[in-house]
Formats: structure tokens, sequence, C-alpha cells
């Protein structure tokens, strides 16, 4: 009795982990192609479509999304998933960027479809085949727009890749006085930690101006 109860649970882990995996890459394949997690209700969109066509070809899939219980397809477990894939992209990317040392730092503040002021932030660096990468490490949320505010972010950014704005050689924004500005302009405060960072008014602002 206890090795045929035994046999099952073995049986039931293996499943789980075999459908948990189709889970996992099937959010990184949707992921990776840009394409929409879910649809306008929980069972219309891409993952759940797609889990039901993978389905057809495996017979523990199948099996685990036709139960009653527990299947790890919340919206809540979708986005644990995908914060663990991003977060593991960013760990690939840090080690290629410590590598490099040396950076240039691009930041450009704007406001979401919601009406959130939001700050990206990308990494510019040159890898050791001597390759130009310009990395974007994400969108940050910020109820303040001020020089003090962006450094603080532009700081934490920094630390969470291990690096330091003493290793910084580049700075790229906007004209805007809080961006730019040459007394209390994030600039500034940059070049009093690093004082070869140098400051490069953003192309593409150039032009549209």
């Amino acid at each position: 009795m206890a090795g045929q109860l035994s046999t099952s649970h073995d049986r039931n882990r293996e499943i789980a982990r075999s459908a948990l995996m189709c889970i996992v890459s099937s959010l990184h394949y949707l992921c990776k192609q840009g394409l929409a997690v879910r649809g306008h209700t929980e069972t219309t969109g891409n993952f759940e479509n797609l889990l039901k066509l993978r389905a057809a070809d495996s017979s523990s899939l199948k099996s685990w999304l036709d139960r009653s219980g527990f299947k790890w397809l919340s919206p809540a477990i979708q986005n644990e998933v995908i914060q663990d894939l991003a977060l593991s992209v960013l760990r690939s990317l840090k080690r290629d960027i410590c590598d490099a040392r040396y950076l240039a730092i691009v930041m450009d503040e704007t406001t979401d479809a919601s009406c959130k002021e939001q700050v990206s932030i990308c990494l510019r660096y040159v890898s050791q085949s001597l390759l130009v990468h310009e990395t974007f490490t994400g969108f940050y949320e910020t109820a303040s727009t001020t020089a003090s505010t962006m450094f603080d972010i532009a700081q934490d950014v920094l630390t969470r890749f291990e690096l330091h704005l003493s290793n910084c050689r580049g700075q790229c924004f906007d004209g805007a006085s809080n961006m730019a500005g040459n007394v209390t302009g994030l600039q500034k405060r940059i070049c009093e930690i690093q004082p070869k960072t140098l400051f490069v008014h953003c192309f593409n602002h150039s032009l549209s101006l």
C-alpha cells in the first residue's frame, strides 16, 4: 500500500513538474515575441489559448488543465513568473556591464496612458569585443521629477547593477532644467561626483525642438 502511494505521488509530482515547465516556457515565448499575455478576460488571452494548443500534444498538460484544483494560471502567478524571467535577463546584462566597467547613462521621463510619471533608463557601454551596447533597464515610476528625485533614481538603478557613478563617462538627457540645469540639474549633480562625465543633449529631443 505504501509503495502504491509513493508511486502515485511520484507520478503526480512529475505531471506537476511537466505542467509547470509548459507554463513557464509559454510565458517566456509570449514575452520574447512581445505578445499580450492576457485578453479582456482570463480565458481569452494568448496565454490560455497557447496552453490549450500545447495540451493537444501533451497528455500530462491536458490532465493538468482539466483538473479542478489549483493550476498555477492566475494573473498573480503569471506576473510572478514574468518578473523572475525579467530578473534573470537583468542579471545576465549586469555581468556584461560590470565587465565593461565604464558606462554612460541615458534617462528620460514621460507620462504613461494612466497619467503616471515614469522614468526610462538605459545604460550604454562598450563590450570587451569593442561593440557598443545600449541596454534598457526598465521604467521606474516616480511621484516627482525634481533633479534630486531623478538623481536618487539614477543612483538606485546603478546600485542594483552593482555600479557606481565614478565609472560613468557620459550622460544623455533632454534639455529640461531639472535634467540639464548647470546649477542644480541632474547633470550637474552627477558631475559633482564624477567630473569626467560628459553631458550630451539628447539628439532626438534636439531634433524635435
